[in-house]
Parts: structure tokens; sequence; C-alpha cells
């Protein structure tokens, strides 16, 4: 099962921990993620090449307010010692380094790795692979504690969580 496929996603990305990784929920492990905002025509894609992802609204937690309006898919892939840096660049093609905020557009890569697994079975995993930040949106803290600012680009630091009942 070697048949990877890749495929671009141009749009509003939000809580993009592109620049430094932030640990998986619940673990201590390591990873870059980011939501990219995504119309229907990009879900039925992805469900047409065996995703099963599915998308949400993006909720502050803290007040019930949407992030961004939209349907967002969130993408990830591991970071660690043993791992390659995301690739993050500008629309010239230039590495970035600052830290990318809410309703940045960027152009999100992702692989689409087909799995067979005893224990998880069959199916297609959407996995990052690089970001080309088409119109930076500089990351703005809302906290002021340093341990928080710190750790911004993740969205533990942030107090931000998705609503799963919106799952589709």
């Amino acid at each position: 099962m070697s048949d990877i496929k890749t495929h671009v996603i141009t749009g509003k990305v939000a809580w993009a921990s592109v620049i430094r990784p932030v640990n998986k929920y619940k673990s201590e492990d390591l990873e870059y993620r980011v939501s990219v905002e995504v119309d229907m025509d990009t879900i039925d894609l992805l469900n047409s090449l065996g995703s099963q992802k599915k998308y949400k609204k993006l909720i502050d937690k803290k007040t019930g307010d949407e992030v961004l309006p939209g349907r967002f898919m969130t993408f990830s892939r591991p970071a660690g010692d043993n791992v390659a840096p995301l690739l993050v660049v500008d629309k010239e093609g230039n590495k970035v380094d600052q830290l990318v905020g809410n309703g940045s557009t960027a152009k999100v890569s992702i692989a689409l790795i087909p799995y067979n697994s005893p224990e998880f079975g069959s199916g297609v995993k959407a996995q990052l692979t690089a970001v080309q930040v088409l119109d930076l949106v500089p990351y703005q803290s809302n906290k002021t504690n340093s341990t928080a600012v710190a750790d911004a680009a993740g969205i533990a630091a942030l107090g931000l969580s998705t609503n799963d009942e919106d799952l589709i």
C-alpha cells in the first residue's frame, strides 16, 4: 500500500502550530498542527480519496464564539528529535520564522497515506506535509502570562477547544 497521494488546500488558517510544535492531546509527544478552512468540494474530494476526516467549527471555549467563521479541518504531523521540522515558507518560497496568526491565508499540503492494520482496520490518513503562507496575520496572544506567551502557538496555551458537537 504505497499509493500516497498529495493534495493542497488553500484557505484561512487558525491555531497554526507550524513554527513550534505542541504536545498532542493528553500526550507528551510533539506534533505540528494547523486547522484550515475547507469548502464542500474539498470535503467531498478528500472523502472520495478515502479520508474520513471530519470538519468542524472552531469555538473559543471561554466565550462560545467562533474563532473564525466557516468549516475547518485540522491536519498534523509528528515532531521531535528524529523528525525534520515542518517546511513553512512565504509566497516567495522564503522560510517563515514568525508565528502564524488566526486568519492568515495559506496553502496547506497534505499527504493521503493508505493504511491497513489489524487493530484499526484500513483507511487513509491525511498528514500535514508543508505550509505556504500567502497572507500572514502575525500571531497575537490574548494572554499576559509569560508562560502562555512562550507557548502561544498551542491550542492549550490559548485556552481554546473545538466543539465536537459540530462534527458531521
